[in-house]
């Protein structure tokens, strides 16, 4: 396999690989094609994953233990999105669309997750009020594992 030589054109071609790791010609014209004969290739479905985890990396996200959860959700949105043609290739960029319901997607799981955590906190202080009336001294500490177990 022969390489090729280094030109200008070259390097600017491994140039924009690099800075944009979905080109968006080629992500709107495998949508089309997707549209017109309902094949979804490995490459669509990959530039689907590729902004997932591009966008998990943003700032805003990156710090949640629920990242993958957040992923797999947006995926299956985007994914969705696709199978129900919402996408109108006449009103711009592929890209643009698909990052905004990732980025509703992420925020979607993250209320989520906040509401769960809210309910688990409003139950477990109840119970220690319960548990607080009814004359048993519970300390907080026993409850976060600083117990001996024998």
């Amino acid at each position: 396999m022969k390489s090729e030589p280094l030109t200008n054109e070259t390097v600017e071609k491994e140039k924009l690989k690099k800075k944009h790791y979905v080109d968006a010609v080629r992500f709107k014209d495998l949508i089309l094609e997707y549209y017109d004969n309902d094949d979804f290739t490995e490459e669509l479905g990959d530039m689907v994953n590729k902004i997932s985890e591009h966008v998990a990396y943003m700032p805003n996200f990156i710090n949640y233990t629920y990242r993958d959860e957040m992923i797999s959700d947006s995926n299956f949105k985007m994914v969705k999105a696709l199978n129900q043609k919402k996408y109108d290739p006449t009103k711009g960029n592929p890209f643009s669309y698909f990052t905004k319901i990732c980025v509703r997607s992420f925020i979607n799981v993250i209320k989520k997750e906040k509401r769960v955590e809210d309910t688990i906190g409003r139950y477990q202080t109840e119970i220690y009020d319960e548990l607080s009336l009814n004359g048993l001294n519970i300390s907080h500490s026993e409850h976060e594992g600083d117990r001996d177990y024998e």
